[in-house]
């Protein structure tokens, strides 16, 4: 599953112009490149061309500390390690699962 980092995105086009299926457009309102997932095809041109290192290709699993402060809200603003607590979240195959 290809993802691209709204951090590192400068909506340049290059992956949009790049893409053989369609897949990538720039949302000219957000001004980052976006994905439809139902027409990518995986075929990489546009994470081997991305002059800003935006796009990644995640196939595995990845974990995720949220930090909280009241065990329901996303603390925004901090890392984990300045909550009082913390959610452990699992990425796989396109899904995001609580632990």
């Amino acid at each position: 599953m290809l993802n691209i980092s709204k951090n590192r995105c400068v909506g340049c086009g290059i992956c949009e112009s790049d893409c053989p299926n369609g897949a990538v457009v720039v949302d000219t309102g957000k001004g980052i490149a976006v994905i439809d997932e139902d027409r990518c095809i995986n075929y990489g041109v546009c994470l081997r061309n991305c002059p800003q290192n935006a796009i990644m290709d995640i196939e595995q699993e990845l974990l995720f500390a949220i930090g909280t402060d009241d065990h329901k809200n996303i603390k925004q603003g901090d890392n984990a390690g300045m909550s009082k607590f913390f959610q452990l979240w699992k990425y796989s195959n396109g899904q995001m699962s609580f632990i």
